[in-house]
């Protein structure tokens, strides 16, 4: 009886501990491919030149999809329309100087 209990135990344990593997791997594995594929549907124009967005809560502006910007503005995000900051957080694109500079004047005026 005891061998019994001990067998249904083990069991329940592997059974337990697989069950807890898969999930870490999915999420693990399968969450960074459906994040680049979200970004990747999600981004009007991956090969835009400038991307407006926010870098540490502030305005600012990315060289195509550098994680880095290249210029930060005293602009807080905080402290503009609701829209404005979703826009922002999501990111602008435009391909020439001018667009950037006319979207740039708007948010920082």
């Amino acid at each position: 009886m005891k061998n019994k209990f001990t067998l249904i135990f083990t069991f329940l344990t592997v059974f337990a501990i697989s069950f807890l593997a898969t999930d870490i791997l999915n999420k693990s594995l399968l969450q960074p491919i459906t994040q680049t594929q979200e970004t990747t549907n999600a981004g009007q124009n991956a090969s835009c030149k400038y991307r407006i967005s926010v870098f540490n809560g502030k305005l600012a502006v990315f060289e195509g999809e550098s994680k880095l910007p290249y210029k930060v503005y005293d602009t807080y995000i905080s402290t503009l329309p609701e829209e404005d900051a979703k826009n922002l957080t999501d990111g602008i694109r435009v391909n020439t100087s001018s667009e950037l500079n006319k979207i740039i004047e708007e948010y920082t005026s």
